[in-house]
């Protein structure tokens, strides 16, 4: 899989899947690593060249012939003069530009982490008013296959309500509170893929959870995609939280209100990328949206980051619902693109993407997301399910990444979990999940992987308790301050840990540097 990002009108794309390129190329892998050294970069070659007017004086040794080659050498650059000068004047026109413009991605990547509208909190994201509770993981970069990305806490909620201790595990940190809604321990894991051995890229999955003063819990995963894909979902990890509970259809009509977030969502974000230099016509990310409100279960989604419901019971293990992607193939989807010129083309085998008519690009594989400006009639309307639930039910919920969903379906997940929620609880089961998950991507793709992102809540655990947890690993505590006029965080701020209450969990096994 790649990305391909270019301006030129003549560009033209030629690929190829990775099933027919390791058929075909894949003898020669062995070959080419034991050679890597011989293949320097062009520049590096252009350095050890030995200058021409030598190898003119050398020519010139040789009777008859050298001068011949002098002669012939001296008209070709005398022809490439005028070449040459106009080339220079274009340099001297452009060389602040280059010297502005990042050569490579990582080089793009580096500058934008330094770029605080960019990779801080936003102060005016923040949920305003007491009895709120916001997680949500924030960018890294320099991360490794499989590590863990880091997360942040907010809380407006009054300490005398909120315990924090010591977790089970070493670095945990636990948050308890009261509940008269339905209780339920959970976890939460966001790690790290691998596009290729030196992927520059930070870790484009996200997700948030958060708890209103209602005691509803909104939570959600998004997985960027191309080359901006991580920044875009770090902005809708803390815009659609904010845009939900600000909407005016909250919290009585959680269906209405979600699509309100998702369209201001879109504006917002094409209001401000532009503004930082980055340009979405080939970078978005998916949006995947679980509301428990009482005794209803809300699913609200864009892209093919799917949620999946299912019953953990001994007697009465089944699936109960799972989303479908949004994938340009379906006739509805494929009717709305093509009408506003795009085309829709299978590439593989059950594989299809959007084309801009007549080119190569971009090659989005879904009909839905945010960003992705190059693709005429995206849709960012949510498709929306619900499910009521009886207070006693042992369920649990799953919400994903496709780098769990991409080799497994929900009844795949379905007879995975249910008895490793029974023995180990939401912390494990998930662990074993993605661990599965990513030995799929192993045995399927070898060497590239996805980023994988799950979050997995296990209803009705621990009957009677009253209580929900939130435990954490080395979580970069503190609320979000605003820095002058512009708005962002750069400031964390600590609290007391007093002692641990409660007996159900949610569980955020990451690992974070700060």
């Amino acid at each position: 899989k790649a990305s391909v990002y270019a301006v030129s009108e003549t560009l033209r794309v030629l690929y190829i899947d990775r099933e027919r390129f390791r058929r075909v190329l894949g003898p020669i892998e062995n070959i080419l690593k034991r050679s890597i050294d011989l293949y320097t970069n062009y520049q590096d070659a252009i350095a050890k060249a030995v200058p021409e007017e030598q190898i003119e004086e050398a020519g010139d040794d040789e009777d008859g012939d050298g001068a011949r080659v002098t002669q012939k050498r001296t008209v070709r650059r005398r022809e490439r003069k005028g070449d040459l000068e106009d080339l220079e004047d274009m340099k001297n026109k452009g060389a602040k530009r280059e010297q502005d413009a990042p050569a490579t991605l990582a080089d793009r990547v580096a500058v934008d982490m330094k770029n605080p509208h960019l990779v801080s909190l936003n102060a005016a994201y923040m949920l305003k008013g007491e009895g709120y509770m916001r997680a949500l993981a924030v960018i890294q970069a320099g991360q490794k296959f499989a590590d863990t990305k880091p997360v942040r806490v907010t809380s407006s909620i009054d300490k005398q309500e909120v315990a924090v201790g010591a977790g089970e595990s070493e670095n945990e940190t636990s948050y308890s509170w009261n509940v008269s809604s339905t209780t339920y321990n959970g976890a939460v894991i966001c790690e790290k893929g691998q596009k290729s051995a030196a992927d520059p890229t930070p870790n484009q999955d996200n997700f948030f959870f958060t708890l209103t003063p209602q005691g509803y819990t909104i939570c959600g995963v998004c997985d960027g995609h191309g080359p901006f894909g991580h920044l875009v979902s770090f902005q809708l990890v803390q815009l659609l939280p904010k845009l939900i509970v600000s909407s005016n259809f909250w919290p009585d009509d959680v269906q209405r209100a979600v699509a309100d977030a998702f369209a201001c969502a879109q504006t917002k974000c094409l209001e401000f990328f532009p503004s930082q230099d980055v340009d979405l016509a080939v970078s978005g990310s998916t949006g995947s949206v679980c509301v428990i409100q009482d005794q209803t279960i809300h699913f609200s989604w864009i892209g093919d980051s799917k949620m999946s419901v299912g019953s953990w019971n001994r007697h009465a293990p089944r699936l109960i619902e799972e989303t479908s992607d949004h994938l340009p193939q379906l006739p509805e989807e494929k009717r709305r693109l093509e009408a506003a010129g795009m085309e829709v083309r299978a590439v593989s085998e059950d594989s299809y993407r959007i084309f801009i008519k007549g080119t190569n690009v971009p090659g989005l594989t879904m009909s839905r997301s945010f960003g992705d400006t190059s693709v005429k009639a995206l849709s960012q309307v949510p498709e929306y399910k619900s499910i009521r639930i009886q207070p006693s039910d042992e369920i649990y919920i799953c919400v994903a990444s496709d780098g769990v969903w991409e080799f497994l379906t929900g009844e795949d997940v379905q007879k995975f979990l249910p008895k490793k929620l029974r023995m180990h609880g939401p912390a494990k089961a998930l662990r074993s999940l993605v661990d599965h998950a990513r030995k799929r991507w192993g045995i399927v793709e070898a060497d590239y992987c996805d980023d994988i992102t799950g979050i997995l809540l296990m209803l009705n655990q621990k009957k009677g308790s009253g209580t929900q947890q939130l435990v954490l690993r080395d979580v970069q505590r503190g609320e979000a301050v605003p820095i002058g006029a512009n708005g962002y965080d750069t400031t964390v701020i600590e609290h007391e840990v007093p002692a641990s209450i409660g007996c159900c969990s949610l569980r955020f096994p990451f690992f974070c540097n700060g």
